[in-house]
């Protein structure tokens, strides 16, 4: 949850962007697809 209120306060001015955070997040979560548009995660490819 300290998650989501950080993401939140950083795109406090772009509400846009932060519904676009949580459509991804909620696809990934409930084995949707992951939009291709969305950058790669950080970090790279795990191990």
């Amino acid at each position: 949850m300290s998650d989501l209120l950080t993401v939140v306060e950083r795109l406090i001015d772009s509400p846009m962007q932060i519904e676009d955070h949580l459509a991804r997040e909620m696809a990934a979560s409930v084995g949707g697809t992951v939009d291709p548009t969305a950058p790669a995660q950080a970090g790279g490819a795990s191990a």
